[in-house]
């Protein structure tokens, strides 16, 4: 089976930028997620003020426990 995915737009993201998603969400939610997801989450923060009013559903495939040392840096 073959989708084709028509791309709307691609924002690029800091490392910072990824790890403050990853903070965001661990203060408001309590969810542990990994870098990636903050990424996704930090792209959304950016663009939320140009979306249409809707729901948006996120999916965080990873967690942060494998990038605990990058945490404790940024943080530290």
């Amino acid at each position: 089976m073959v989708f084709e995915v028509e791309v709307d737009r691609v924002e690029e993201i800091s490392f910072k930028e990824a790890i403050e998603g990853c903070v965001y969400v661990a203060r408001r939610e309590g969810l542990l997620i990994g870098l990636s997801s903050g990424a996704v989450t930090a792209a959304f923060l950016k663009l939320r003020r140009d979306l249409s009013p809707s729901v948006y559903v996120f999916i965080y495939p990873d967690d942060a426990f494998k990038y605990i040392s990058y945490f404790e840096k940024y943080l530290g």
